[in-house]
């Protein structure tokens, strides 16, 4: 699903971890294009990080709707890549990973 949506697209995806936890990361573009696939993952009603974590209550029209707006997404980070804009477009911070204090 989500390895040909991004090979389709033409995105460097790397998944790893166990199924019902995915990792994603993104080698070409870094916590930065991980920031905006989560950024633009969430204009479409889906909240993503670094992990996936899926669970049996998915539907597969669930499942079937956060593929396709994956693979739009990807598209988008082919997009940013090639224009060498992907920091111009985050709405915020580059997303952090691992636990660590806040204050």
């Amino acid at each position: 699903g989500l390895e040909r949506a991004a090979g389709e697209a033409g995105v460097s995806l790397r998944i790893s971890g166990i199924p019902p936890l995915l990792h994603l990361s993104f080698p070409d573009g870094g916590l930065e294009l991980q920031t905006l696939y989560a950024q633009e993952m969430l204009a479409r009603g889906y909240l993503v990080g670094t992990a996936i974590y899926t669970t049996f209550a998915y539907t597969d029209a669930v499942v079937d709707g956060f593929l396709d707006a994956s693979g739009e997404v990807f598209v988008s980070l082919v997009r940013a890549l090639r224009a060498g804009n992907v920091g111009t477009l985050l709405q915020g911070g580059v997303i952090q990973t691992g636990f660590k204090r806040l204050t």
